[in-house]
């Protein structure tokens, strides 16, 4: 099913890129590949491939599944990108990402994202499949995943404890005074915490954890470059360790590895459910 979404929309966009194409050279007698103007009809234009790409995956396995996994993910990922970001605002000064349009949230998440949350999620549970990792990790429902959501909150509420008492000393609560090597290993303890758990029980999610950071980070890094190659603007742009004119950050990667598992949570859920 996942390979199915991930082909068909290949097929589908080259055919509308080209459908746009002419139907611009047809309007204006010019022609242009990339370059359009942004507003909402082109970003709906833009967007239209994944959203037909899912409903073909859907009619051809007659199953709701692809569509109830879209909604899912697209919904989980802006939920999970305001958490994170309110997270991360804890700790330093400036917000880790700017959304520039239609943002909610003091610019923690857009609601232009729901579409680009939902290719994510399709294309991070291939992954976790491709790797191999379990469907049904642990003895009991879900185990696996919850003991590695109390690793998470407890390495949470260490780094909240440690920050603290930093912070307190230059009474500034919980923020650290700069982003360094050191603040940054702390703010992600609870993500290094989840992938020693794992890995230890089992290697493929070492694996999996590899795979998802850097895959997502090259695909946010095309996504976005695509994105402003067709309508000539970026969505969002980044605070700290950016490069390309803040379009990415390698600060990026850990974060997608808990993002991966986290799309990975929901995925191996809804299974479960359906199941």
């Amino acid at each position: 099913m996942l390979n199915s979404f991930l082909i068909d929309f290949v097929i589908v966009s080259v055919i509308f890129w080209v459908a746009v194409a002419l139907f611009h050279f047809i309007k204006t007698r010019h022609f242009r590949l990339a370059h359009f103007d942004f507003n909402r009809d082109n970003y709906c234009i833009l967007i239209m491939p994944p959203l037909i790409s899912i409903l073909l995956v859907a009619i051809r396995y007659q199953s709701s599944l692809p569509l109830g996994l879209f909604l899912i993910f697209g919904i989980a990922g802006m939920v999970g990108e305001t958490i994170f970001s309110i997270w991360w605002k804890i700790f330093f000064e400036k917000n880790f990402w700017i959304y520039r349009f239609d943002t909610l949230f003091n610019g923690y998440t857009s609601t232009l994202n729901f579409v680009l949350w939902g290719m994510g999620g399709l294309l991070l549970a291939w992954v976790g499949e491709k790797v191999g990792i379990s469907h049904s990790p642990g003895n009991g429902f879900l185990s696996v995943p919850l003991i590695a959501t109390y690793i998470f909150l407890f390495f949470v509420g260490f780094t909240l404890f440690v920050s603290y008492h930093i912070g307190e000393r230059r009474k500034i609560g919980f923020q650290f005074k700069e982003l360094n090597f050191f603040s940054y290993l702390l703010f992600c303890m609870p993500i290094l915490a989840v992938i020693v758990y794992l890995a230890y029980v089992d290697i493929l999610y070492l694996r999996a954890a590899i795979f998802f950071g850097l895959i997502a980070f090259i695909f946010e890094y095309l996504l976005g470059k695509v994105i402003e190659f067709f309508i000539s603007k970026e969505l969002w742009y980044y605070s700290y360790g950016s490069f390309d004119h803040k379009h990415s950050t390698f600060l990026n990667i850990l974060p997608f590895i808990l993002g991966g598992f986290y799309f990975w949570f929901f995925y191996i859920l809804a299974l479960q459910v359906i199941s």
